[in-house]
C-alpha cells in the first residue's frame, strides 16, 4: 500500500478588499484558483527568504534608469535574524581551539 501523501487544510477569512486584489491576481495572471495563488506566493516568499538569508537584496530594478527600490519585509528580517543566530554557536564552537 502506498504511503499516503500529508495535506494541510488552510481555511482563512478574506475582506472585500482582498477578494478584489485577489481577483485582480487571478485576473492579471490567468491563475484559476485561489490554492494556485498561495502556492505562487509561498514559492515566492521561499525565494525571498533563501536570498535574504544568503545576503542578498530584494529589489525591483528599472531597467532604463538603472535605479531600484529595495523591498522590505519584517518577515523577511526576521528570518535572517533567526538565520545568523543558528550560525552563532557553530561559528564560536568552529573558532575554539
Amino acid at each position: 500500500m502506498a504511503a499516503r501523501e500529508k495535506t494541510l487544510r488552510i481555511q482563512i477569512e478574506v475582506d472585500e478588499n482582498g477578494i478584489q486584489v485577489l481577483d485582480s491576481i487571478k485576473q492579471a495572471t490567468g491563475v484559476n484558483t485561489y490554492k494556485d495563488i498561495f502556492n505562487n506566493a509561498i514559492t515566492l516568499f521561499e525565494w525571498a527568504i533563501r536570498q535574504r538569508v544568503e545576503g542578498r537584496v530584494i529589489a525591483s530594478l528599472d531597467e532604463r534608469t538603472k535605479r531600484y527600490k529595495e523591498m522590505t519585509m519584517p518577515a523577511l528580517e526576521d528570518a535572517v535574524r533567526r538565520a545568523n543566530a543558528a550560525k552563532s554557536p557553530q561559528l564560536v564552537a568552529a573558532q575554539q581551539p
